[in-house]
């Protein structure tokens, strides 16, 4: 993984390369937000913390990331359950239901999350901040580039992404993202606001997957106590369908045991799996060649506590 720093300095938009855990890890920070990313596994964004009131939104499975040299059989679905650290995940090219297609199996979310991605910082200024980084997939030819990034003083995290068949057939996939929420930004008395116009309260012991349509492609979850709001938006054509994913006190046995407090607003193509997709014609059709783009934010508001 290559980096380009500017001057060094420590206030404004700034980047880190670092290694937690022997994982290689990437920082992106501004006066508002601090955005980890873990190029080792997945290019996945580890830790999205308000800055203003220490507060981290995203949840944190208390063994971390594990370690690169874990050694053990994954699970009869693949190693994403095993190897779950929490944060924010891509979904490509499958949903959370294992299944095959064209003689490929894929796990959990499919193969993604699970790879390690090349690339680094290609803007580091006190204006702005932006690492790019690309994987190409291993079970399906795609090739994957995300640009992520934050501006002087915004609390808005951007994530531009575009995704190309590189070989000669044409391919169905489904692709979307897996923010996982936690505590301390959750706690019982926090809101979701869904697409669809519904409110669903946290605080209940719950296990459940539910899917809503896209609506106008924005989610909220807001903490009233502590005047945060988490705001999600997207482009709800190519992901119509948003999956919310609680786990809260409850889910017995593997991998939950009753243990988590965890709740996942999921833009996506479709759910649950690719094969299923296929089935109904819902997934996503790629000709050779074609790339796809999108973008998303993430932003994070501070209004008066409650």
């Amino acid at each position: 993984m290559e980096f380009m720093h500017g001057q060094h300095r420590n206030h404004s938009c700034r980047g880190r390369d670092l290694v937690w855990q022997g994982f290689r890890c990437l920082s992106l920070e501004n006066e508002t937000l601090r955005v980890v990313l873990c190029p080792d596994k997945g290019c996945d964004i580890l830790e999205l913390t308000h800055k203003p009131s220490d507060t981290e939104l995203l949840y944190q499975a208390p063994y971390g990331l594990g370690s690169p040299f874990d050694r053990h059989a994954p699970a009869a679905g693949g190693p994403f359950r095993d190897r779950f650290a929490g944060g924010w995940f891509l979904m490509l090219p499958n949903g959370p239901e294992p299944c095959a297609y064209k003689g490929a199996d894929f796990g959990h979310h499919g193969e993604a999350s699970q790879l390690a991605w090349s690339g680094g910082l290609t803007d580091d200024r006190p204006e702005r901040i932006e690492a790019v980084l690309q994987v190409r997939l291993r079970r399906m030819p795609l090739w994957v580039e995300r640009r992520i990034s934050l501006a002087r003083g915004s609390g808005q995290l951007m994530i531009e992404e575009t995704i190309g068949n590189e070989g000669g057939e044409t391919l169905d996939l489904l692709w979307g993202h897996h923010p996982c929420l936690g505590e301390p930004f959750l706690e019982p008395d926090c809101t979701i606001n869904l697409p669809d116009g519904r409110q669903v309260p946290v605080g209940e012991a719950v296990s459940d997957f539910r899917t809503c349509d896209s609506g106008d492609g924005r989610v909220t979850v807001v903490n009233p106590r502590l005047g945060l709001e988490f705001a999600l938006e997207w482009d709800a054509a190519l992901f119509p369908v948003m999956g919310l994913w609680r786990a809260w006190d409850a889910g017995t046995g593997y991998p939950n045991y009753r243990g988590r407090r965890i709740i996942a607003v999921e833009p996506a193509v479709d759910f649950p799996s690719l094969s299923r997709a296929v089935e109904r014609g819902t997934a996503l059709r790629l000709m050779p060649g074609e790339l796809r783009a999108t973008r998303l934010t993430a932003t994070i508001y501070q209004k008066a506590k409650e």
